[in-house]
């Protein structure tokens, strides 16, 4: 079932589809998906990319005419129609809630469906059913698991695949991956306080308030000091410190303290996000409950420090919406977790690929993102420290655009004037105005061009007083020349082949004058 409307430059088109909960049971219990397709008016024919939403257990953005939004819808726009894909159990897709009349065993049993492989299976069945032979994937930090899933089960329909914030681990234990964000989160707790003194002073009167009083938040449940300790999960984000500092600094027992807290929290919202998160990285493996057994000492001693992206089991008993899936969350928690990922498939991978990894992001740890990259055949990875987590949110215009050139190493010189301003840069460093004079182009275009150069890598740039001067990075170009090298012999045969014609001319030629 389809249909389509307007809204200020774009053209929606809205999916429903019925799956099975269970892909090994097709003919078992069936669930709905929602998928929304966005297009810009001329571009209704353009191939599909799809968008995995982070999470887990977050529906795809709702888009936006004016303002634009999401941010990087423009760019993706440009060269796709985009299917925002309300993953299993999220938005309009048939949701999960308390699930009554089922025991803890069914429940379990029930969530035990929602992870990255089963959201892939969702996604080749809406392929199929759409009759597209292959289509283009992006995966923002959840999002980014379920690309790698894909990677893993199914590339064959993938024409190319970028994420963003979200390459996970392969194989490791979960225990690494929660080592690993506490020392990040301990670090930005600790940064937090020195960005905003007053603060640490604010936040342990809360806390010694939470434990002298009852304290009621909108929903009914007891604001805890725990689960107040949770809101360094905010600290991950560009904006996050401003945010918490925005809070914490609110009047204690204000409605808007309480309000925003709630908000700032969004696991009753979206019991998945609680659920399956420690699942999604169990590649092989059980979790039990590995965040809150590896909580480091730090925490008893100072209470000031918060917490980042981690479920502990006491949550299915402060967050009152997650309590009648608190059993079901600890059969969950010992259940051993198929493999989520092919290494042997992901090392022979021939879908190009591209990744965005932050140097410092809270959420997916950048060595572990890293290891993944290099295990990816052909995946082009770029390390930034210019961007948080939020990066696509943020700037996805500039994300989106380095992952595409990235993935595609020829796209970004395909075009002959960002060829002819890397033929100028050859000759040595020159400021913008200097190109714009060699080439006969408005600043603007230069400018464009410039930027699609340096998201690939092809030119550096560096401020010198009030100019910018650019540069070439030839080794940016060095995978042009390796593919071109695959043709040097073809070439080489041709021209010796050419040789030996223009010589048996030539002799002709001698002959026939020896002859007058």
């Amino acid at each position: 079932m389809s249909q389509s409307y307007r809204v200020p430059g774009l053209v929606l088109t809205e999916h429903e589809f019925s799956v099975p909960l269970d892909h090994e049971q097709s003919d078992g219990e069936q669930i709905t998906l929602f998928a929304r397709e966005v297009a810009h008016p001329d571009g209704r024919d353009r191939p599909l990319l799809v968008f995995f939403q982070g999470g887990p257990g977050h529906e795809a953005p709702r888009p936006t005419g004016s303002p634009r939004l999401p941010d990087w819808l423009d760019r993706a726009l440009e060269d796709f129609r985009v299917l925002m894909l309300d993953q299993r159990g999220t938005g309009r897709s048939t949701p999960v809630g308390h699930l009554p009349g089922l025991s803890a065993q069914e429940q379990a049993d029930y969530l035990a469906c929602f992870r990255a492989d089963a959201i892939v299976r969702d996604a080749e069945w809406i392929r199929n059913e759409l009759g597209v032979e292959r289509w283009s994937v992006l995966g923002q930090s959840f999002g980014g698991f379920c690309v790698l899933t894909y990677l893993s089960l199914a590339p064959e329909a993938l024409s190319e695949a970028f994420v963003t914030g979200g390459l996970p681990p392969i194989a490791r234990p979960v225990d690494d991956v929660y080592r690993a964000t506490y020392e990040r989160v301990l670090e930005r707790s600790r940064r937090y306080y020195a960005r905003f003194p007053e603060d640490r002073e604010r936040v342990l009167e809360i806390r010694r308030r939470l434990d002298a009083e009852q304290v009621q938040l909108p929903s009914g449940d007891r604001l805890t000091g725990r689960r107040f300790r949770q809101l360094g999960q905010m600290l991950g984000m560009s904006d996050g410190a401003e945010k918490l500092h925005y809070l914490v600094e609110r009047p204690w027992g204000s409605p808007a303290f309480g309000h925003d807290l709630e908000a700032a929290l969004p696991f009753a919202r979206n019991p998945l996000y609680a659920i399956v998160h420690e699942a999604c990285y169990a590649d092989g493996s059980a979790t039990r409950w590995s965040a809150e057994r590896l909580l480091p000492p730090e925490y008893a001693e100072a209470p000031e420090l918060f917490t980042g992206e981690h479920v502990y089991s006491w949550m299915f008993e402060d967050y009152g919406m997650l309590a009648p899936l608190r059993e079901a969350a600890h059969i969950l928690a010992e259940r051993e977790w198929p493999r989520l990922y092919d290494a042997e498939r992901l090392a022979a991978n021939e879908v190009p690929a591209a990744a965005a990894i932050y140097a410092d992001d809270l959420y997916v740890e950048r060595q572990f993102s890293e290891e993944t990259a290099a295990q990816i055949r052909g995946l082009r990875a770029w390390v930034t420290n210019e961007y948080e987590h939020n990066g696509l949110r943020v700037d996805g215009r500039r994300i989106l655009g380095r992952a595409a050139t990235t993935a595609d190493a020829f796209n970004a010189v395909a075009e002959p004037r960002r060829r002819q301003i890397l033929d100028v840069l050859a000759g040595g460093e020159r400021p913008v105005n200097d190109l714009v004079r060699q080439l006969g182009l408005a600043q603007p275009q230069v400018s464009k061009h410039l930027r699609v150069l340096r998201e690939v890598g092809a030119v550096d740039m560096r401020d010198e007083g009030r100019q910018r001067l650019y540069r070439l990075n030839g080794r940016a170009l060095k995978p042009i020349h390796d593919w071109v090298k695959n043709y040097e012999r073809s070439w080489s045969e041709r021209f010796d082949r050419l040789d030996a014609v223009l010589e048996d001319l030539k002799q002709k030629e001698e002959g026939d004058g020896g002859d007058e």
